[in-house]
């Protein structure tokens, strides 16, 4: 996941900056289109296409055990929904924006995806928000990545 610690996400290219730049840390409205897995997905906006990356929480890859149920569960909780996502300042090595998502009802997916068994607390990035939301048998099923730990 890697955040970017530059708070003015200096661009490694011009291509980067069109995507990434103008939208760093303005609201982000859009409805999925697709989801990667259970904590990346991808918004038709009114400016294009965005990838998102949920902040602060870890789940599978689509390789791993319940992998590809945390990409359903995502798929299923943000399933015509128009999404309203809160970047924190950061993006990834991939171009994908770190943010805070929500559904029209005000419920936030990453916490949702958490409360739900799918996804970790990633403390690093979190420094522990969503741990008061998992489920005590997730981490005994789940494999938490090494860059979630502090």
């Amino acid at each position: 996941m890697g955040s970017f610690a530059n708070p003015l996400l200096i661009p490694s290219s011009f291509a980067q900056c069109v995507g990434v730049c103008l939208i760093a840390f303005k609201t982000i409205f859009g409805v999925p289109e697709h989801n990667h897995d259970g904590d990346t997905l991808t918004l038709r906006t009114p400016n294009g296409v965005i990838n998102i990356r949920l902040h602060g929480i870890d789940a599978p890859e689509l390789s791993e055990a319940y992998g590809v149920q945390s990409q359903e569960y995502l798929r299923t909780i943000t399933a015509g929904q128009k999404l309203r996502c809160e970047p924190v300042g950061a993006h990834t090595s991939y171009t994908r924006i770190v943010a805070r998502c929500f559904l029209e009802d005000g419920r936030e997916i990453n916490q949702l995806m958490v409360e739900g068994g799918l996804a970790l607390d990633c403390k690093r990035y979190s420094h522990g928000y969503y741990a008061k939301f998992e489920q005590s048998w997730a981490r005994k099923r789940l494999t938490q990545k090494g860059y979630c730990h502090e």
